[in-house]
This record gives structure tokens, C-alpha cells and sequence, in this order.
């Protein structure tokens, strides 16, 4: 686990490497990529609601903006920083 003081050297240089503009452009990429649709579960054989992409159950937009906040953007993030490091 990272201290603060390394906590925030590592935020610092993510913020370095990689501007805004290209952040923002990459989270709406990957956000776009992910839709409230239906799509058939294949072992049921049943039409489901939820995220076409990971094809996890939801149904409704609370549910959804979960999914991009929690499951989407947390290790898109991490990825990012990583990369940029």
C-alpha cells in the first residue's frame, strides 16, 4: 500500500503524462462503448436488460450508472495510470 506522500507523487505524475483532453477523450470512449440494451442469455435462452458489453444484468438507469462508476471506470483508470507511469 502506498503512503500519501507516494499517493501523491504517483497522481502527479499521471496527471503529467497524460492531459486532460486525452483523459477525457478515452472515458468517453470506453463509457460509449457500454448501453442499457437487452441482449439473449444463452444459457436460458431468455432476452435480459443490462450492459450489452459485459453483458451484466441490470434494469434500471441507477443500476447502469452503477455499473460505469464502479465496474467500468475504476480499473480503466488504474490501466490508464499504469500505462502513463
Amino acid at each position: 500500500m502506498m503512503s500519501q506522500t507516494e499517493e501523491r507523487t504517483h497522481k502527479l505524475e499521471f496527471s503529467r503524462a497524460m492531459k486532460k483532453s486525452e483523459l477525457l477523450r478515452t472515458l468517453q470512449t470506453e463509457i460509449q462503448k457500454h448501453n442499457l440494451s437487452t441482449f439473449m442469455d444463452e444459457k436460458d435462452k431468455v432476452v435480459i436488460t443490462g450492459c450489452t458489453l459485459c453483458r451484466k444484468h441490470f434494469g434500471t438507469v441507477e443500476q447502469f450508472k452503477r455499473h460505469i462508476t464502479d465496474d467500468v471506470l475504476p480499473p480503466l483508470l488504474d490501466r490508464l495510470s499504469k500505462d502513463t507511469v
